[in-house]
């Protein structure tokens, strides 16, 4: 995968993000750097999946310009860099990028699992 070679960058920032959640076992089920266009919009949903119902849902804003707007349960809020957000994904939610510049954002899709030693979903570091 591309992000692989942000993994110093990323791996500290999922372990930052996850400690919070007082799951001192889970595993990160899903790394992503994902961006969305400017004037981009993603309609009102609700994650349906299985996995949504037990796994958080992080955001790490990368690029957040000031038209970046997030809608979750009928609450509007913007993300600022620097901090990491979890929102329930199982309640609908949109979000529309009416700013010139896309928005930037870490994923991280992080299951609780009480069985498991912590780890993150970045393959082993090589060289």
């Amino acid at each position: 995968p591309q992000w692989v070679r942000f993994r110093e960058v990323i791996g500290p920032l999922v372990d930052q993000a996850t400690s919070y959640l007082n799951a001192p076992r889970g595993i990160a089920t899903r790394v992503a750097i994902v961006e969305m266009v400017p004037n981009g919009k993603i309609a009102p949903h609700v994650d349906g999946q299985a996995h949504a119902a037990a796994a958080h849902r992080l955001h790490i804003p990368l690029i957040a310009p000031p038209g970046a707007e997030y809608k979750v349960d009928g609450k509007k809020f913007k993300m600022q860099p620097g901090f990491a957000y979890d929102f329930n994904n199982r309640k609908q939610h949109s979000v529309r990028n009416k700013s010139p510049r896309p928005r930037v954002n870490i994923l991280i899709d992080f299951l609780p699992n009480p069985g498991a030693p912590m780890q993150t979903a970045l393959p082993p570091k090589f060289g």
